[in-house]
């Protein structure tokens, strides 16, 4: 801590606490200060303090320290260091200690000089002023110039002599004095020798034509050129050096003349333009002609500025969009502006920066008056100025570049001639002008300029140029060159220079002065390098906004890898991020795009998948993959080169850039504030560098050294760049921490042979050396480079004394992993991995028991399990190799710890199939055993019948199989059933024992389920599903036949199927003409009945039924109904059908007779008594269903809200008879938290629901109360239909019902033919005593006949064994093929499809004689 009142303006006193209890303790202290680069100095080294109080002196005034204290442990160690103190500032005392710094003077032009610098690094107290001290060298000239040290530290000496060298002494003031200064030295610029040699002519511009006029006022203008009689010239103007004239006209075009020899050339014409070209101007130095365009259409009054090369190529647009016209164009190459005049009402001196590559750039006004009117326009590019006709003023005016100086040159004018000026020129130290009809020019006497007008004839005159090599000059170098870099290859070096303040252009020689056409300078200071060492060539890759090119080291061979229209096209115009390569692959990451392929040999691109939002990308050469970082999903992720495998490292990290050293199976990478590395694999993450988030400091350009395993990074905070490096061999051992010269763009660094390359803030790239001692650039800032790298293989070595390194590990096999030990004490084995040939494997084991997972890292191929686990407990085993560079594919197994024997089976149930009344079978189930110890081989099932053990039984059933069938019961028996399970130890315990009567029918909850428009069989109780029919059936309709294992169903076409379900084989009986909204099935009378549309939306349904064993159709009835139908419900015994339909009022349930009435009523508004409990609206929310399983008397379940006249809060399943009169409550599932129930269905013993927000399948007794504990539920998606499998749904009449008996009646003659008798059979009579209103099955008829024999014996008409028969389901059969005028014995019988099955033969009637008519009557 700080000493009270200790701190002076050199010293201060420190005191510390927490001396540690040793004898002879020693301190030093270390200091650092706020200014210069960090770090740590010792305050008087070989002088160790005792004490914990000590004075630091010899400091310097008004400056922040940093302190810290250094305890000397032991002899020859490192001290042990405190935290820094916070930063103590020294107090104000004496005079400046230090002069100001970076004192820089540039020349403006030849009378003005700025100057600027940087404050003083220790200014001793607060600056009050800086004083500036300039003299020539003669000391003729001396002047002092005192500057507020709170204003900028920016100042313009003027009034200064051309040509002449000054020195500046800057010296700085605070309250107790004037400070040492710092001194420089500076020459201005001459000014341009007049020329004056009497040479040189001016071009006119009149109408159509190009006249040449001298110099002489008496000489007469000479035609030199005409455009076309029609056009009129709208601007010139002229390359001295070839002699060449460019001219535009009113036709669009922008031509070239060549005076010489009388050829003209069309360079540009009005389509290229898009407009009307007017004023010209040639950029003499850079080869440029520079135009303006006037854009169609014209009244919209746009002009643009363009530039392209001399021969008309290569247009650029310059500026685009100028709501006025600029006139007078002239481009000044010399000081690297363009400049023109606009007369429009905001009129004035306008300039355009040549070098500004800003695209938003816009032009500055100069010189802008209401007192001026402003003129034509004259270059005077050595005398860094412009001279501008003042109209209005009548004046001639000097303007410096930047406009702060105007100067009238002709104010010694007799009178003056320029209020009428339209174009204008300088040549031989005089003015030559137009007015539009007449030409002037100027003659000075005894100091007083008089102006004259050429003798010419009547001529308009548009445009003067004056053709003289001085109007267009060279620079002349000033000063000697400076900067002087140099690049180093094997053989060559390559220097580079600054050249002085604002020198343009010219032929310069790099040899060992500077040239130009003009004259030489002085030598500029000494630069010494070393060569590169032997190898092959390096190469650098230069991504700019529009291609991608290749150069030496130096910059020289460059050549194009990818032009721009490729480049746009392949990268959709974004930004190249990155770069790396790969042997002869450029790679390349894309802002806003994936990760790109360059092969460079055969031009060919390829974008690598699931790469989108990359930011930096880097190759490991040895496993040839990428490594990539994306910082918005902050993560690093890899592929192989084609991208078609890939995945993230195990890190989470806003990674910006990535490097890879494959040689030693390392990745690095920066965040903004971090530099980290860990293996190729991910593993073993450590922070190399750190800097906190709110430091304002910034980590980048990362470069990795692979042969000698070291690295560089920068870190830049507001004071500029610094280079940190660091050793990786053993450690991490760091470097000193260089200071950059210059600040380092934010992007790549590389290193190449004791080299470091990077990108400077002004875009050149650096070359230097490791200790930054030496350094060069490439002039690279004009070439808006966005990323570079450097391209050579040496960078990208292979392991020594390894052919083909192979450091990925390969699978383990599956087959190999064991368990070996008992269930207390075993281990995991597997087979070793055997193709790595490089570096380091370990295999990563992951075991999940369960309850925990536990990752281990072993170099062996087998593990002890040391955690108690019960028998064949199952343990997840992960397992892979693991080297630096990568891991292999992970075996994931799931695997069992040894054998015990099993527990019991659980859940031991019963289920009664009754067959007949003395025929049943009982289904017995269980469950797996709780804790099966083992992989269960089988079941051990006892049937024990009676109280004795004596009556038992033993069967074995396969492990699958759960459940068992107990056949050829007695019963009035009681059976007793227990189970056991057998595993590889042995058997287990036998489970409890149930018992099972067979007096009452208790199915199995079997259910076929529509789901969407698939068919499937579920076993409800095993929660078993099995697809019968897959959607491609696009299931609409299904009904069950169970007494033959089939079921009918209509798919969305409309067609009608029947399906076995034992077989899955399914035959097409019908396709409907119509659209099918129904279907059922009479399993009593084996008929399907169905509801048809005649077409779609009609209100008219046709129920018609479908005999399936005679295959023959007939019409039932003909309803109206438009609604939508939900459910189409048979009750066989009552020839009736149920429909289920939406209306606008809500859902309705109507009943139509297809045997009697034929209307359609609703259920619940049909004639009842009084006492009918059901509402005659109830709120039908769900499904319908029928319980048929008393065939004559069934009932009806639906779905309704509960309570009448109520806003239903819950739902309700009712049971009710088909008059709808009494309603039973059944089933709340609101109550046991189900939603409404969308479809029903019941079987003998059980109700289901279908919870369509749940997508559940609840079942539950059809009797008694319901309780949580007798509801079942199960997870069942999308079901639309529900259709029980139990047979005693679907009960069968007495036999009686269902045959026919002998038909009796005598066959009655229709009608006759020559060939044919029609006959008329009558309808058998339904058995109401016996069968009440149950309809007869579908009848056959058979027609036995033959012709008259002459005796009954042996003849049809006894025996119709000896009759033709013939067959039909209509009671009206015609028999042909007879002959004609013979008599035939007929005879009949009918009957169902029952009477085969049974075994009952229907007798025929007794026969009938009918006679042929004969032929031809």
């Amino acid at each position: 801590m700080l000493v009270g009142r200790s701190v002076s303006g050199s010293s201060v006193g420190l005191r510390w606490s927490g001396a540690p209890e040793v004898e002879d303790v020693k301190y030093l202290v270390q200091y650092q200060q706020n200014k210069g680069p960090p770090e740590w100095v010792y305050y008087r080294p070989s002088h160790p303090v005792n004490s914990t109080e000590i004075i630091v002196e010899d400091l310097k005034p008004y400056t922040k320290y940093q302190f810290r204290i250094a305890w000397l442990v032991l002899p020859r160690h490192s001290p042990v260091l405190s935290n820094p103190s916070s930063w103590i500032s020294t107090l104000a005392s004496g005079p400046p200690r230090s002069p100001p710094r970076e004192l820089r003077a540039v020349p403006l032009d030849w009378s003005r000089v700025e100057v600027s610098w940087d404050p003083p690094l220790f200014p001793g107290g607060d600056l009050i002023s800086y004083t500036l001290y300039s003299k020539d060298a003669e000391g003729k000239q001396e002047m002092r110039d005192n500057i507020d040290a709170n204003s900028e530290r920016r100042y313009i000496l003027s009034e200064l002599s051309a040509n002449t060298t000054y020195i500046l002494n800057l010296t700085s003031t605070n309250h107790r004095g004037e400070g040492p200064a710092v001194v420089a030295q500076v020459t201005t610029y001459p000014t341009a020798p007049a020329v004056d040699d009497g040479q040189g002519y001016l071009l006119l511009t009149s109408g159509s034509r190009i006249l040449r006029l001298g110099l002489d006022i008496t000489d007469a203008p000479q035609h030199l050129y005409n455009v076309s009689e029609h056009l009129n010239i709208t601007g010139m103007a002229v390359y001295i050096p070839f002699d060449v004239i460019y001219i535009s006209d009113t036709g669009g075009s922008i031509t070239q003349l060549i005076p010489s020899s009388k050829k003209v050339y069309t360079l540009l014409t009005q389509n290229h333009l898009h407009g009307y070209p007017l004023s010209l101007s040639v950029d003499w130095l850079y080869y440029h002609l520079y135009y303006i365009v006037h854009l169609e259409p014209t009244m919209n009054n746009v002009w643009q500025l363009w530039r392209c090369n001399l021969s008309g190529k290569y247009p650029v647009l310059i500026y685009g969009e100028l709501h006025y016209e600029p006139k007078h164009l002239q481009v000044d190459p010399y000081n690297g502006y363009i400049w023109w005049i606009s007369e429009d009402v905001d009129g004035g001196l306008y300039r355009l920066d040549m070098n500004d590559s800003d695209e938003t750039k816009e032009p500055e006004i100069v010189l802008s008056s209401p007192e001026l009117d402003l003129g034509g326009l004259v270059l005077d590019p050595p005398n860094f100025q412009v001279l501008v006709a003042d109209r209005k003023n009548n004046a001639m005016l000097a303007v410096s570049l930047d406009g702060t100086s105007v100067t009238n040159l002709r104010a010694n004018t007799q009178r003056a001639f320029f209020q009428h000026l339209k174009s204008v020129v300088h040549l031989n130290s005089r003015f030559f002008w137009t007015d539009g009809s007449e030409v002037y020019t100027e003659e000075l006497n005894d100091g007083t300029f008089y102006h004259n007008s050429y003798s010419m004839n009547t001529v308009d005159v548009g445009t003067i140029v004056a053709v003289h090599g001085s109007t267009q000059p060279v620079p002349v170098p000033l000063n000697p060159p400076t900067d002087l870099q140099a690049v180093f290859t094997r053989t060559t070096a390559s220097l580079r220079f600054t050249c002085m303040a604002n020198m343009a252009a010219g032929d310069i020689l790099y040899n060992q002065g500077k040239h130009t056409p003009r004259g030489k300078r002085p030598w500029s200071r000494e630069f010494r390098g070393r060569t590169r060492c032997h190898g092959r060539r390096p190469q650098l890759v230069w991504a700019t906004k529009d291609k991608i090119f290749m150069s030496s080291l130096v910059g020289s061979d460059s050549s194009v890898l990818v032009p721009q229209e490729t480049l746009q096209a392949k990268l959709k115009g974004e930004k190249i991020v990155d770069l790396a390569f790969f042997r002869d692959t450029l790679v390349m990451a894309v802002s806003n795009q994936s990760v790109f392929l360059m092969n460079m040999t055969a031009s060919t691109f390829a974008e690598v998948p699931n790469t989108h939002g990359v930011l930096s990308v880097s190759v490991d050469w040895l496993t040839q993959r990428l490594f990539w970082a994306n910082p918005h999903r902050q993560m690093i992720g890899w592929s192989s080169l084609q991208g078609t495998s890939q995945g993230p490292l195990n890190v989470v990290t806003a990674a910006r850039e990535v490097r890879v050293d494959a040689l030693h199976g390392r990745l690095f990478w920066t965040t903004p504030h971090a530099l980290l590395v860990s293996t190729l694999a991910g593993r073993n993450v450590s922070t190399i560098h750190q800097e906190g988030i709110f430091s304002g400091k910034q980590v980048y350009g990362l470069t990795v050294d692979t042969f000698g395993a070291r690295i560089w990074w920068i870190v830049r905070d507001a004071e500029g760049c610094k280079l940190f490096g660091a050793s990786m061999k053993e450690k991490v051992v760091k470097f000193p921490t260089k200071a950059l010269p210059q600040p380092v763009m934010l992007g790549p660094m590389w290193y190449l042979s004791e080299r470091l390359l990077w990108l400077g803030e002004d875009g050149d790239l650096v070359v230097s050396d490791t200790s930054l001692n030496n350094s060069a650039a490439l002039n690279t800032s004009s070439l808006g480079v966005l990323h570079f790298t450097v391209m050579l293989p040496d960078l990208q070595p292979m392991p020594a004394n390894v052919l083909e390194p192979q450091v990925i590990p390969g699978q383990i096999d599956e087959s190999s992993v064991v368990v070996e030990g008992t269930w207390e004490e075993f281990a995991l084995r597997w087979s070793p991995i055997t193709n790595i040939n490089y570096g380091n494997l370990l295999y990563e084991v992951i075991i999940d028991n369960g309850s925990g997972k536990k990752a281990i890292l072993t170099r062996n191929n087998s593990i002890p399990y040391e955690e108690k686990l019960p028998p064949y407990s199952p343990l997840k085993l992960s397992v892979r190799g693991i080297t630096d560079w990568s891991v292999g594919t992970r075996l994931i197994k799931t695997i069992r710890t040894p054998a015990s024997l099993p527990g019991p089976p659980q859940d031991l149930r019963t289920f009664v199939q009754k067959v007949q009344d003395t025929v049943a079978i009982i289904h017995l189930r269980w469950s797996a055993p709780e804790k099966p110890n083992g992989e269960i081989t089988s079941y051990e099932v006892i049937e024990c019948s009676g109280e004795s053990e004596g009556h038992c039984r033993s069967v074995s059933v396969e492990a699958s199989q759960i459940k068992v069938k107990v056949e050829n019961l007695s019963p009035d028996q009681v059976y007793r059933f227990k189970v056991a399970a057998v595993n590889e130890i042995g058997k287990g315990p036998y489970s409890s024992e149930v018992t099972g009567g067979l007096q009452q029918h208790m199915p199995t909850p079997s259910l076929i389920v529509v789901a969407g428009e698939a068919l499937m069989k579920l076993d409800a109780d095993l929660q078993e599903e099995r697809e019968i029919l897959s959607e491609n059936s696009r299931v609409q309709w299904v009904s069950a036949l169970l007494s033959n294992s089939s079921f009918a169903w209509m798919d969305m076409n409309s067609d009608v199927y029947i399906t076995h379900m034992t077989t899955n084989y399914t035959e097409r009986l019908l396709r409907l003409g119509g659209q099918g909204v129904g279907l059922a099935a009479d399993w009593v009378r084996e008929i399907i009945v169905w509801a048809e549309r005649p077409s779609v939306g009609s209100r008219e349904i046709n129920l018609q039924m479908l005999e399936i064993e005679y295959k023959s159709r007939k019409s039932l009835a003909k309803i109206s109904l438009s609604d939508p139908i939900k459910k189409f419900l048979l009750s066989p015994a009552t020839s009736q059908v149920l429909i289920l339909h939406d209306s606008y009022r809500g859902s309705k349930l109507s009943i139509v007779s297809f045997a009697h009435s034929k209307v359609v009523q609703d259920v619940f508004s049909q004639e009842r008594d009084l006492e009918c409990t059901c509402s005659k609206n109830p709120s039908l929310m769900g499904g319908a269903a029928l319980d048929t399983t008393n065939l004559t008397h069934p009932a009806l379940y639906f779905v309704a809200g509960g309570g009448v006249g109520e806003t239903p809060k819950t739902t309700v399943v009712y049971k009710t008879d088909l008059h709808g009169c009494d309603c039973e409550p059944v089933f709340v599932p609101e109550d046991f938290g189900y939603g409404p129930c969308v479809e029903i269905a019941v079987d003998f013993a059980h109700l289901y629901c279908y919870v369509g927000v749940n997508q559940t399948l609840l079942w539950l007794p059809k009797t008694g109360t319901v309780s949580a504990d007798s509801l079942r539920a199960q997870y069942l998606y999308n079901a639309t239909s529900l259709i029980p499998l139990d047979l005693a749904t679907q009960p069968m009449p007495d036999p009686d019902c269902l045959t026919t008996s002998n038909y009796t009646h005598l066959p009655k003659l229709a009608g006759s033919q020559e060939t044919a008798i029609a006959i008329e059979l009558k309808v058998p009579e339904a058995k109401v005593d016996a069968c009440g209103s149950l309809p007869l099955p579908p009848v056959m008829y058979t027609v036995y006949y033959a012709p008259v024999a002459h005796s009954d014996e042996g003849s049809c008409a006894t025996d119709v064994r000896l009759c033709r028969q013939w067959r039909s389901t209509n009671r009206f059969i015609t028999v042909d093929g007879l002959q004609p005028f013979t008599r035939y014995v007929f005879r009949a019988s009918v009957e169902t499809v029952y009477n085969h099955r049974l075994g009952i033969v229907s007798v025929a009637s007794p026969s009938a004689v009918f006679k042929t008519k004969a032929k031809g009557i």
